[in-house]
């Protein structure tokens, strides 16, 4: 397995985040990636994750912060990069 990095999302994520989102059956659009970024940039605590490696971007994921939970909205890693531990990783 590759190091992974796992980091807040950044706004030059989004392109490839939303890539690797499009391989998901229920898979959020680029637009609402971008709604909560905003949302998260805006100064809300962090709550889009990825996981980075050598080649770029493997996997993200999406909370929802409430009262002192997360909430686990959407994980998704991409096709070449599965069963490599980046899920559990981004968990």
């Amino acid at each position: 397995m590759q190091a992974l990095i796992v980091r807040p999302m950044l706004p030059a994520d989004l392109a490839a985040a939303a890539a690797i989102e499009a391989c998901a059956p229920e898979a959020w659009t680029a637009g609402q990636l971008t709604e909560e970024l905003a949302a998260q940039q805006a100064g809300g605590a962090p709550r889009l994750f990825v996981a980075a490696g050598e080649a770029g971007l493997l996997g993200l994921a999406v909370y929802q912060l409430a009262a002192g939970e997360a909430n686990l909205c959407t994980l998704t890693v991409a096709p070449a990069a599965r069963r490599q531990g980046v899920g559990r990783a981004l968990l």
